[in-house]
């Protein structure tokens, strides 16, 4: 409830929706944790039990949308503290995933851990939810590390039984979509590269040849300065330039998916509302679709990424950085 107010506060401007899931969560931190622990349940000003893991999954990720919504850190350091104790108290060391009760909850015949969304989504999928969320946002490898060690030990269970583990997929594609840039990134040489003021942006291509109706994956980093920033792809308000991506040159040449990363929201001192930016250094996968009908030979492209460079105290023009490529257009085999 706390995440769907804070997501809807955010979405609609409204207030009272955001206001409405920070007062809920300041009263379960408040009232429903004792020495760092969440418990269970509250009734009558009484809290008790102890919690499960679904509690610090689906709390966890509710404070980062909160802190989304609001800017403001506090609530990325609680859902940090969540974190670290669920990993500290529910976590399966050795084979990856959570057990659903704490490592000194009452004695059980055996402790459970399941992958699978049954009325509510499954607690080890959010859990994955929430370190991929805390990776991106705190850039601390080690969340990152046990999302992917969870993935990977319930990879068999999605591949069978993927109608069962729709949270999981979504896990996983934010795990994807998600990673920083890898070395490869950092030192292989670009197709092509324009840089203006403190953004620079590389295009690196899967390859330059490709038969009519086929798809070439492309690999854009912008790399922004320190002191520096842009506006994310949804800058969350009207007002603000959205960095972007275009592409001309032929009318049988389309861009397709293009995997814009999350923002970090932010505030300024000359906005009361919170920003949403991207900083250091950028990875957006996407890719260009050939039509079936498009005539073999070469094909002059140019991609256009505008961004908008601010610091804390000024806002350049927005640039736009024009890459070009050319693609071999072949017969296919």
């Amino acid at each position: 409830m706390i995440e769907a107010l804070a997501c809807g506060g955010r979405a609609l401007k409204d207030p009272r929706l955001t206001e409405a899931a920070e007062k809920a969560a300041s009263f379960i931190l408040k009232n429903m944790r004792k020495d760092g622990r969440l418990l269970r349940t509250y009734r009558a000003g009484r809290a008790k039990l102890n919690a499960y893991l679904d509690d610090y999954a689906f709390m966890g990720l509710a404070l980062v949308e909160l802190h989304r919504t609001t800017g403001d850190k506090k609530w990325l350091d609680q859902a940090v503290s969540l974190a670290d104790v669920m990993l500290k108290n529910y976590s399966d060391q050795d084979s990856g995933g959570f057990f659903f009760t704490s490592s000194d909850h009452e004695e059980l015949l055996s402790r459970t851990k399941d992958p699978f969304d049954r009325a509510v989504p499954s607690g080890n999928a959010v859990a994955v939810r929430l370190l991929v969320e805390l990776g991106r946002l705190t850039a601390q490898a080690r969340y990152r590390t046990v999302a992917e060690k969870s993935l990977k030990a319930f990879l068999p269970f999605m591949r069978r039984s993927p109608g069962g583990m729709s949270t999981m997929l979504h896990a996983a594609g934010r795990y994807i979509a998600t990673a920083p840039p890898t070395s490869s990134d950092k030192t292989g040489k670009p197709d092509a590269i324009a840089q203006t003021g403190p953004v620079k942006v590389e295009v690196l291509a899967s390859r330059l040849t490709a038969a009519p109706g086929e798809s070439i994956d492309l690999k854009i980093l912008i790399t922004i300065e320190k002191g520096w920033h842009v506006n994310s792809s949804k800058p969350l308000s009207e007002n603000l330039i959205a960095t972007a991506l275009k592409i001309k040159g032929s009318d049988r040449v389309m861009l397709g998916k293009v995997i814009w990363p999350a923002g970090r929201n932010s505030t300024f001192g000359f906005s009361n509302e919170p920003l949403s930016i991207y900083e250091g250094v950028v990875r957006i996968p996407a890719k260009i679709r050939l039509a079936k009908d498009l005539p073999t030979g070469q094909v002059k492209l140019e991609l256009t990424l505008t961004a908008q460079p601010c610091s804390n105290k000024i806002c350049l023009a927005p640039i736009n950085h024009k890459l070009p490529l050319t693609i071999d257009v072949s017969a296919p085999k």
